[in-house]
């Protein structure tokens, strides 16, 4: 039911797995993090997607699995969540969810909000954050000036505008880089560079703050880093429906 696992020669059922949906759409899980709350039970799995139910039991778009279950995660989300990160703001590492709620746990929580192993709080309201309709990807990412939680997704008012930054309570807008469904990042060798992509693109921006796009064409669903061993070392792998690419250019 719409979670699996593979232990390595087949895939398993991963507990009750997830119901629930909207009807126009059914459950659908989204995103995937692992998060330890420091709380003596290691590191856990959660998922957040377009979910209410798991083997009857209420977990509103946010779950965590203890090993044997999906439990709840402090009330849940009101609506959808579309993706999970983990941040530390230097109050220590905490789990963030985007998506299309407005609260968490019953705390008004628009679009973004924390979790910090015990309960949900929410973000400050600044800078381009107020304008963001829908977060659909996170990624954590350090352009030299400390590491940043970074957030794409549809900023209603500001529509040159889909990738921002948080740090230190401030959100920032980093412009426009693709409809930003996916997040990565990765370093090519000038260092970590923040990639995204989407159906207009891979777009990346480097410390210099100019975003320059790769086209692939139609769209990219996910990015991630990852090393096959053929030894030329990490390497940004794009999933989506592409059939080729085109040359890069600067925008």
């Amino acid at each position: 039911k719409n979670v699996a696992r593979w232990d390595g020669s087949s895939w398993r059922p991963l507990g009750a797995g997830f119901e629930g949906g909207p009807p126009q759409y059914g459950p659908e899980v989204r995103a995937f993090a692992s998060y330890d709350a420091g709380l003596g039970a290691g590191s856990e799995l959660y998922a957040v997607g377009r979910f209410t139910l798991s083997g009857g039991v209420l977990v509103n778009h946010v779950a965590r699995w203890d090993g044997a279950l999906w439990q709840p995660v402090g009330g849940g989300l009101s609506d959808d969540a579309f993706a999970l990160a983990v941040y530390d703001d230097g109050t220590g590492p905490a789990l963030y969810a985007t998506g299309q709620f407005t609260s968490a746990g019953g705390v008004p929580a628009p679009k973004v909000a924390r979790w910090n192993g015990t309960a949900w709080s929410s973000l400050p309201v600044n800078g381009p954050i107020g304008a963001l309709n829908v977060g659909v990807s996170l990624a954590v990412w350090d352009d030299g000036s400390g590491p940043a939680l970074i957030v794409g997704g549809a900023f209603g008012t500001q529509p040159f505008s889909t990738v921002a930054s948080y740090r230190a309570g401030t959100w920032t807008s980093l412009g426009f880089g693709g409809d930003a469904r996916a997040l990565a990042v990765f370093d090519a060798g000038s260092g970590p560079e923040l990639f995204s992509g989407g159906t207009n693109g891979i777009w990346r921006r480097g410390a210099a703050g100019t975003w320059s796009a790769q086209i692939f064409l139609v769209t990219t669903y996910d990015l991630h880093v990852f090393d096959d061993g053929t030894g030329s070392g990490p390497a940004l792998f794009a999933a989506g429906q592409f059939q080729s690419r085109s040359e890069e250019h600067t925008s």
